[in-house]
C-alpha cells in the first residue's frame, strides 16, 4: 500500500512540473514559469553585454567598404596604431554600431562577429558609390567642399590638374575625395574631374593656413577666409555641433576655453558656422561662448600649443617618462596648455608642470613637444 501511494505522488509531481506548477517547501503553490522565464532573461541579459549582440540591437544602418583595392583594419580603437581585429575588403557590409569618433565608425561585421573602428573615409552609405580609389585630375578651377548638399562651404580651391583620389562615387552631383594623398577630405563636382592629367596642369595652390601642419583631423584644412575667436566657457566644454541648434545627439566635438576656433560664417544667426583645428573639423558652435581675444591672456600665465607628429603627448602626475602608473591624459596637436608664472620652479630641463583646460587637470609634459 505504501508503495503504490508512493508512486501515485510521484506520478503526480510529474504532471504537476510538466503543468507548470511547483511545491515549494512551505507547501504553496507557485509559477514554476516565471522562473523559467526569469533565468531565461538573465542569459539573454549575460549574451548581450558580450561582443556577439544579436543585430537588433544595434542601429539597422548598412555601411560599405570603398577607395581601395586592398584590405583596411578594423581596430581595436579609434586610433590608427590600435590592434587589428580584423580585414575588411572593397565592398564589404558592415552594420553602424556608433558615430562618435571624429575619424572613425564603430561598425560590426556581422558575418565574424567582430566589431571594432574603422576609418571614416573608407565606409559609404551608398552600396552604389562603393569604387577602388580612382585617380582622378580637375579639368579646370574648382572648389573642395565639406558636403555634397546644397548648403556647403568651400575648403579651398584647387586649380586645374589637381590631383584626387575618388574614394566614393555618391549619388548627385558630388564625388567623396581624398586631396592629394593628404589628410584632407571632402566634395568635389563629378564634373569637374577626369581620368586623364591635363598637359598643362598646375600644381594646386592652398589658400590654407601654414598652421595647417600642425593638427590632425578628418577634414585637415584651415579655410580660406576666416575670423580667429577663442572658446570661452565657465565650466564644462563648448560644442561643435552639426546643426544650429542644442542637442545632445549632434554634437561632433568637445572644445574648452583657451582652444582656438576659425569662423568661416557669422550669417547663420547665433551658432556660427567655424573649423576647429584642436578637432579637425567643421560644425555650428554658438558664438555666445566665442570672444575675439584669448580669454585671460593677462592672469599670470602663458599659452603654449602642443605639437605631435602622430599619437597623443602624456600629460604625467610625475616629472619622469610616460608609465603605466603617472600618465593621468592626452593631449593632442592643436591642444593648448597654461604655463604659470609660479609654476616655473616645477620645471625639469625636460618636463615643464603646466593646467591642461581640455582636461582639467594639472600634470607635467615633455617641453619637447610644446611651442609658444
Amino acid at each position: 500500500m505504501k508503495k503504490y501511494i508512493a508512486s501515485l505522488c510521484a506520478v503526480g509531481m510529474i504532471l504537476m512540473c510538466f503543468s507548470g506548477c511547483a511545491l515549494d517547501l512551505s507547501g504553496n503553490v507557485g509559477d514554476a514559469s516565471i522562473t523559467t522565464t526569469s533565468r531565461r532573461n538573465d542569459s539573454l541579459s549575460v549574451v548581450e553585454s558580450q561582443n556577439d549582440m544579436p543585430k537588433q540591437s544595434y542601429e539597422e544602418k548598412l555601411l560599405y567598404v570603398t577607395g581601395t583595392s586592398e584590405q583596411i583594419a578594423i581596430r581595436e580603437t579609434d586610433e590608427d596604431n590600435a590592434r587589428s581585429l580584423g580585414q575588411l575588403s572593397l565592398g564589404d557590409e558592415v552594420i553602424l554600431v556608433s558615430a562618435d569618433s571624429v575619424l572613425y565608425y564603430c561598425v560590426l561585421q556581422e558575418s565574424t562577429g567582430t566589431q571594432g573602428y574603422v576609418k571614416k573615409a573608407y565606409l559609404t552609405d551608398e552600396k552604389s558609390a562603393v569604387c577602388k580609389g580612382e585617380t582622378c585630375y580637375t579639368s579646370k578651377k574648382t572648389s573642395l567642399f565639406d558636403t555634397k548638399d546644397s548648403d556647403h562651404h568651400e575648403i579651398q580651391t584647387l586649380n586645374t590638374g589637381t590631383s584626387v583620389t575618388v574614394l566614393a562615387k555618391t549619388s548627385g552631383d558630388y564625388w567623396f575625395v581624398n586631396l592629394n594623398n593628404s589628410k584632407t577630405y571632402g566634395y568635389v563636382k563629378c564634373m569637374d574631374l577626369t581620368t586623364t592629367k591635363p598637359t598643362s596642369s598646375k600644381a594646386a595652390t592652398s589658400t590654407a593656413s601654414k598652421n595647417t601642419q600642425l593638427y590632425t583631423g578628418y577634414s585637415n584644412s584651415v579655410p580660406a577666409n576666416y575670423s580667429l575667436y577663442y572658446a570661452k566657457v565657465n565650466t564644462g566644454y563648448l560644442a561643435i555641433r552639426s546643426a544650429k541648434a542644442f542637442d545632445s545627439s549632434n554634437e561632433l566635438g568637445k572644445m574648452y576655453t583657451g582652444d582656438s576656433v576659425y569662423v568661416v560664417d557669422t550669417s547663420t544667426g547665433s551658432y556660427w558656422y567655424c573649423y576647429s583645428p584642436v578637432l579637425g573639423i567643421y560644425g555650428y558652435i554658438n558664438s555666445d561662448y566665442l570672444v575675439s581675444s584669448y580669454p585671460g591672456a593677462n592672469n599670470g600665465y602663458t599659452v603654449w600649443t602642443v605639437s605631435v607628429s602622430s599619437g597623443y603627448l602624456a600629460l604625467r602626475s610625475s616629472a619622469a617618462r610616460a608609465n603605466d602608473t603617472n600618465v593621468i591624459g592626452k593631449l593632442y596637436s592643436g591642444n593648448q596648455v597654461y604655463v604659470y608664472s609660479y609654476s616655473y620652479n616645477n620645471f625639469s630641463d625636460t618636463y615643464w608642470y603646466v593646467y591642461a583646460p581640455s582636461l582639467n587637470k594639472w600634470g607635467y609634459v615633455d617641453s619637447n613637444y610644446i611651442y609658444s
